[in-house]
């Protein structure tokens, strides 16, 4: 479906503009301690929940090994689109 997931709004903020990439941040459960983040960028997405999945699964290795209570060990998600505005600038979008 062009401009989005369906049941996902579709703005400039969620869906990639050629060269585009997102930062997604994954609140996740460390051994020992509290809830802590960690961030992928991911680059071969076309809109955020794309990309949003996709950290996940690079992320659900480390999870499983590293958290006591593996995937349900999971908390918020942010993601941010990286933004270039064609002459070198970098801009952070939050998505969600």
């Amino acid at each position: 479906m062009p401009g989005g997931r369906p049941g996902y709004g579709s703005s400039s903020r969620t869906d990639a503009a050629p060269g585009d990439k997102w930062l997604v941040g994954l609140e996740v459960w460390a051994p020992g301690s509290t809830f802590t983040w960690r961030y992928y960028v991911i680059d071969q997405a076309c809109d955020a929940m794309q990309a949003a999945e996709l950290a996940i699964r690079r992320a659900v290795d480390e999870v499983c090994r590293r958290c006591v209570r593996g995937v349900h060990g999971t908390g918020r998600l942010e993601i941010q689109r990286i933004h270039d505005d064609g002459i070198g600038r970098k801009h952070l979008l939050r998505c969600f």
